[in-house]
């Protein structure tokens, strides 16, 4: 297997390279061949500066090694056969495992309740997200986040909304209270925003007040956190 991809005006920073047979061997290769034009960009001579590689793989047979007998680890979208190293996470997730969780979870309530009759609060993480229906008059909702004592390292709070007239966004931390998004707007509200949690200071709460007139909308909710935790359910850990 040779990966010749890349030229040097594509070569990217980082470069990941899946070699999709069993091998024992890894070479890394930088050539001036006699008799060959290159490029007027390229140097005279081969150089090379590696700062860090890094290889996965399993030694045979690989059912002496657990990790190296397991499926792709929970949260995982790709993984490397056979070996249980995960090369691309879902997103909210680190490490070769996915084991690590960098967003925080909460539990999610509507108030006042009526307004989110057969609706699926948690349908707010998706890109369909959550609706809330309006016949035209103007509405009041409150959204709350609760959040466990594990993810109260909150950074960031991501979120799309549609339809809003005016809207704010209150975090509830161990100190006091405080207001980081309060907006009035004018014309229907239809995009991103971000808001950064207090620094320094745990996140219990978020209190998200939104009036509309209206069909609501939020959607892609993303609880970002400082620092990631390990997640001690992943039963796909690598040891």
């Amino acid at each position: 297997f040779h990966e010749h991809a890349h030229t040097i005006h594509t070569l990217p920073d980082v470069m990941n390279v899946s070699c999709p047979y069993y091998g024992q061997y890894i070479i890394y290769r930088v050539e001036r061949k006699a008799g060959v034009i290159y490029p007027t960009s390229y140097s005279e001579h081969a150089l090379a500066d590696l700062c860090e590689v890094e290889v996965y793989g399993c030694p045979a047979p690989v059912v002496e090694f657990p990790q190296c007998s397991r499926n792709c680890p929970e949260n995982c979208e790709q993984c490397y056969p056979e070996t249980g190293v995960c090369k691309k996470c879902h997103e909210g997730y680190k490490g070769m495992a996915c084991e690590l969780v960098c967003h925080a979870a909460a539990t999610i309530t509507v108030s006042p309740s009526s307004i989110a009759t057969g609706t699926n609060n948690g349908a707010i993480y998706s890109a369909g997200g959550l609706t809330l229906p309006s016949d035209g008059e103007l509405h009041v909702a409150f959204i709350y986040l609760s959040l466990s004592e594990q993810s109260s390292d909150l950074s960031y709070l991501y979120m799309s909304i549609v339809n809003a007239v005016k809207f704010s966004v209150l975090f509830l931390s161990d100190e006091t209270g405080y207001t980081e998004f309060d907006r009035a707007v004018v014309g229907p509200f239809r995009e991103r925003f971000s808001a950064r949690a207090k620094f320094n200071s745990k996140t219990h709460a978020i209190r998200i007040k939104v009036q509309y007139k209206q069909s609501l909308t939020i959607s892609d909710l993303k609880l970002h956190l400082r620092t990631c935790y390990l997640n001690t359910t992943n039963s796909h850990g690598l040891n």
